[in-house]
């Protein structure tokens, strides 16, 4: 099972519950037999964040979805933004802090980092996010012990180490499909990491072609955008729609 698609999506979901698994949240003390975390970290696209979530809701399962509050690839704080974080919880799913400490200065102590997304983020969504993970962690990040601004992190112990985890990091699941594990063969409890980029309406293929994708689409959003706030660029973007490149 290699395909990444919505309908794959679906299958690994449906197996889940089929096979008895039911999802519980970072807050579960340690996922007992049959229980798995459900986790999305969004690292490019509200719009494919969106659509699991209902996805997730038509499953009967409850997700993690961890949100970046400083990137260049969406803004939480404009109107898609606020869309998305309202489709979550009319979906049933829960918010968290993508946390990536590379935007902030070297030496800054983490958990005052926590502290100040964490603001952020309840400003946002309007209560308290329910968990933090780590965007592209470092080493030192990976298996570290306790809670961060109060909240649960998914990297603890409990999360990776006491239970098995399954990620499709960029991609491709590199350590067995969530499926073919001994774990799920088993019943015991796993974290699942899957990212919607891979999953939700892009087209068949390779992860850069996808990723390729998404871009294009993005570059046309944003252009449509300054033809909106522009009148000079919206002449200019009509004027180009209209006759077509010279070639």
């Amino acid at each position: 099972m290699s395909e990444f698609s919505e309908p794959a999506y679906r299958q690994i979901i449906s197996s889940f519950v089929s096979a008895g698994y039911t999802t519980v949240g970072f807050d579960s003390p340690r996922p007992q037999a049959r229980q798995f975390i459900l986790r999305h970290d969004i690292d490019f696209s509200l719009e494919h964040a969106t659509r699991q979530a209902e996805i997730n809701a038509e499953l009967g399962v409850q997700a993690t979805f961890f949100f970046l509050a400083t990137t260049e690839h969406y803004n939480l704080f404009g109107a898609a933004g606020r869309q998305c974080l309202r489709s979550m919880k009319a979906n049933g799913q829960w918010i968290g802090i993508h946390l990536d400490v590379a935007d902030y200065d070297a030496g800054m102590d983490i958990d005052k980092i926590a502290k100040h997304e964490l603001m952020l983020f309840a400003a946002m969504a309007g209560g308290s996010p329910a968990a933090i993970t780590f965007h592209r962690p470092v080493p030192a990040l990976l298996g570290r012990s306790g809670t961060l601004a109060g909240l649960p992190h998914a990297y603890e112990p409990r999360f990776i180490s006491d239970v098995d985890y399954c990620s499709d990091s960029n991609g491709a699941f590199h350590h067995g499909h969530p499926l073919e594990r001994e774990a799920f063969r088993l019943g015991k409890p796993m974290q699942l990491l899957t990212h919607p980029i891979w999953w939700m309406d892009l087209p068949a293929g390779a992860p850069l072609s996808k990723l390729d994708h998404l871009l294009h689409r993005k570059q046309a959003a944003l252009q449509q955008s300054f033809a909106r706030n522009c009148k000079l660029y919206a002449a200019h973007h009509n004027e180009v729609t209209e006759v077509g490149p010279s070639t």
